[in-house]
């Protein structure tokens, strides 16, 4: 019987371990499927609203939000009042109850009109999102992001 050289041994075993290794992706739970929905939705809505695109904006938004009409003419007044938003979400935790998924983070966020100083804010927020294929807001509670304070020092 012919014995096998020791370097073409050690070939077949990385071999081996390597597809072993490949073959087996980690599978995950539903939580966390239901969390990278949830960070999907967050990473749209601030797109969405850094590059001023409304109907990319509120399609992540349930129609029973709460508010939903006085949001909607808050962004899109600060979508013509604004040259520039910048906006960041910071996820402090995330809490799941059946298909309601409460998101607690905090934000900043910076508003920025030619010839004036920009608005920069933070804060602290609750968003509730309703989980599913495609998740979608059902309420902000506390200091809402996307709603910027009013610049006292321009015209209406």
């Amino acid at each position: 019987m012919r014995r096998m050289p020791f370097a073409s041994l050690s070939r077949l075993l990385v071999l081996v371990v390597s597809l072993a290794a490949c073959a087996g992706a980690p599978k995950l739970s539903d939580d966390a499927r239901s969390v990278l929905r949830v960070e999907g939705l967050l990473a749209s809505l601030t797109r969405a609203y850094q590059a001023k695109a409304a109907p990319d904006f509120f399609a992540g938004m349930a129609p029973t939000l709460r508010d939903r009409e006085a949001l909607r003419k808050a962004v899109v007044d600060a979508f013509a009042r604004y040259d520039h938003i910048e906006l960041t979400l910071s996820v402090d935790r995330v809490h799941l109850e059946g298909k309601i998924v409460t998101v607690f983070l905090h934000w900043d966020g910076r508003w920025r009109q030619s010839a004036h100083e920009p608005i920069i804010r933070q804060g602290t927020a609750r968003f509730l999102v309703e989980d599913g294929e495609s998740p979608l807001l059902t309420d902000v509670v506390g200091e809402n992001p996307f709603v910027p304070i009013p610049d006292v020092g321009s015209p209406s």
